[in-house]
């Protein structure tokens, strides 16, 4: 299994991350690069890459958002706790986290804890957010890589 900037396997967790992502908007909002008034995804998308004013790319866009999904998302999944489930996961992981990721490193921590059963290999992309984008080389390296090793008997 391969795993790129994934959700966290809990709400706790979640909230944790969705604090650091928090933090990153308004950093960038009090240096300009994200507007005062968000009205669309695409205003927040410089707090996912690790160089704010990363070109964001083609395939990214357009992008329509209502914070009021978000909203309704949230509430709906409530106090979601899947760490038992992932716990019983028994094969190999590739984690992909790039090291400037919005939600911080309370995310990947909790994913990877989540997954005590499989044999987990964590890879923090240098110079990379949220997205592999920004670090297409490496990041296809590691998944290459990955996929070449044997397979467990």
């Amino acid at each position: 299994m391969v795993l790129m900037g994934s959700g966290a396997p809990s709400f706790q967790a979640a909230l944790a991350a969705q604090d650091s992502k928090i933090q990153r908007i308004t950093k960038l909002q009090e240096q300009g690069i994200i507007p005062e008034q968000i009205t669309g995804l695409q205003d927040i998308l410089p707090a996912y890459f690790s160089d704010p004013h990363f070109d964001m790319p083609t395939e990214m866009q357009p992008l329509y958002y209502n914070g009021s999904v978000e909203q309704y998302t949230w509430s709906a999944l409530g106090d979601f706790d899947f760490t038992t489930e992932t716990k019983d996961l028994d094969l190999p992981v590739l984690v992909l986290y790039g090291k400037d990721d919005p939600f911080g490193t309370s995310m990947v921590d909790a994913v990877v804890s989540s997954l005590s059963n499989a044999e987990v290999e964590l890879v923090l992309l240098e110079k990379c957010g949220h997205y592999w984008h920004e670090c297409p080389k490496e990041f296809f390296s590691q998944v290459r890589d990955f996929l070449e090793l044997p397979a467990a008997p």
